[in-house]
């Protein structure tokens, strides 16, 4: 068993062209002020209810993967779901794990058990996920594409510059702990 889960495809195109088609017209961009995600997320809440619909059946689909790829019988909750976008200069550097920090002090998501991303683009440069743990594994990003992956400091992950173009992707965060769950079905 590969230890990240990757799953080219796991979007149907058709689904993926919809997604994008939104994404790359909508002007709904969440303003959470002057941090890294102002104006770069778009969380349920803020989606059609038709899109939304759809998200949330998608995220049914992504927990099913993870507890099936990670043997994890224990009930999983998504505490987010949301679009994302990575414009021209954006990034996670350092890498860092979702749950832990590096210094040993307490992580303000110690929560997440997991993370998964899925790209809708690849006509961007730049923009890699990568894992320094794994030989600083880098999967070729395509569309449809899901990466999956537990949120301890094994799994630390960066995301490169992106260098041209924007990156559009779905980012959610599971847990076993229901005090963390959003309001939405899973």
């Amino acid at each position: 068993m590969n230890p990240i889960l990757i799953e080219n495809n796991f979007l149907p195109k058709q689904v993926v062209d919809q997604y994008t088609e939104f994404v790359k017209h909508t002007d709904l961009w969440e303003k959470n002020g002057d941090g890294i995600w102002n104006n770069r997320s778009l969380n349920l809440h803020s989606m059609p209810v038709e899109l939304r619909e759809s998200v949330l059946d998608l995220r049914i689909s992504v927990k099913n993967k993870i507890q099936q790829h990670f043997s994890t019988h224990k009930e999983l909750y998504s505490d987010i779901f949301q679009f994302v976008r990575w414009r021209e200069g954006d990034c996670l550097d350092p890498p860092h794990a979702d749950a832990e920090n590096l210094n040993g002090t307490p992580h303000p998501f110690s929560y997440r058990n997991f993370a998964a991303i899925m790209y809708l683009n690849s006509d961007f440069e730049g923009g890699r996920i990568s894992f320094p743990n794994f030989d600083n594994f880098c999967p070729e990003i395509k569309p449809g594409m899901l990466v999956a992956f537990p949120g301890t400091l094994d799994y630390l992950h960066g995301v490169s510059k992106v260098t041209s173009g924007t990156r559009y992707t779905i980012a959610g965060f599971f847990t076993h702990n229901p005090n963390y769950a959003d309001s939405y079905k899973i």
